[in-house]
């Protein structure tokens, strides 16, 4: 049901060819000194009703190493935040 566009989100400015490139810092997440966490963006099929959005739902709270995800419905996808040693291919 869900599909890897990419990862991790691409932090580039748009419009910006000639900007010095740096490497986005992964943030720190709270009630964790040296863990950090990373960004996945998510195309799911059939992401067109709450209901599908409910079991979605679920089944990212039921993932250890999930921290966060925001739906985007009229895009069909799903931006999360997850501990960097979590394998994105738990998720799929």
């Amino acid at each position: 049901m869900c599909i890897v566009l990419n990862s991790p989100v691409n932090n580039k400015a748009a419009g910006t060819p000639d900007a010095p490139r740096r490497k986005a810092k992964s943030q720190l997440f709270i009630n964790s000194s040296k863990e950090k966490a990373k960004s996945v963006t998510l195309h799911i099929q059939g992401l067109d009703n709450a209901d599908n959005k409910g079991i979605c739902e679920e089944a990212l709270l039921k993932v250890k190493g999930v921290i966060s995800f925001t739906f985007q419905m009229a895009l069909k996808r799903c931006t999360m935040r997850i501990c960097s040693d979590l394998a994105v291919e738990v998720i799929n």
